[in-house]
């Protein structure tokens, strides 16, 4: 989800999420940016969220979404370009990101729901090799 407001109300629309929180299957991973703030959560809890904001009238959803998160370990942290890599090796398997945030020590991504098991195939091919999967497959 998406909501188009000015800066100065971001900290009022994260206290309403705040407000309905306990009714959430968890809680949203919220994501300021200079003229919107973009919520990823469950497609369960839209309805309810949608409706807590709807006196918004830029908030905007996107359906039929998966969401990735890589947790890097120390070692990939440290290594330069490691966002670029992962995101230029999804692109190359016909992945398509919608959003990415990156973190220190993660990468949150929104794909389509289609893309959503091609992306992690791609990531465990990367990091266990190829012939590592085909033994787990057996």
């Amino acid at each position: 989800m998406t909501i188009r407001a000015p800066r100065i109300q971001f900290s009022a629309i994260v206290k309403e999420l705040s407000d309905i929180a306990a009714q959430l299957s968890e809680f949203p991973h919220i994501f300021p940016l200079s003229n919107s703030i973009k919520l990823i959560l469950p497609e369960e809890d839209y309805a309810l969220v949608q409706k807590k904001m709807q006196h918004l009238k830029e908030a905007v959803t996107q359906a039929n979404v998966s969401k990735l998160i890589l947790n890097l370990s120390p070692r990939a942290e440290m290594t330069p370009g490691i966002a670029s890599y992962i995101t230029e090796l999804l692109f190359r398997n016909g992945v398509n990101i919608l959003d990415a945030f990156l973190g220190y020590g993660d990468i949150i991504m929104v794909v389509d729901d289609k893309d959503g098991p091609l992306a992690y195939d791609v990531l465990q091919r990367e990091i266990h090799g190829p012939n590592q999967m085909e033994e787990w497959k057996s």
